[in-house]
């Protein structure tokens, strides 16, 4: 990543988002904790943002790969 934080919030509801990252991030969450974070987050913006969307892409990157799942907001 090009950005210097270990989380990022991007589009019109970034700001919403990251009321919510700001204070609850840790470093080392679990991968449970960090999904439930982001899921969070997508929905404090969506509920204040039309442009946000009404579902939510997630992506989880570990060393053994990839897996993505989709959940409505």
């Amino acid at each position: 990543s090009v950005l210097p934080d270990e989380y990022a919030a991007v589009g019109t509801g970034a700001e919403m988002a990251l009321g919510v990252l700001d204070p609850q991030f840790k470093p080392n969450m679990t991968q449970e904790e960090a999904i439930d974070l982001a899921k969070r987050a997508v929905r404090s913006a969506a509920l204040r943002d039309s442009a946000s969307g009404d579902g939510l892409d997630i992506l989880v990157i570990t060393k053994d790969g990839t897996k993505e799942f989709t959940e409505k907001i």
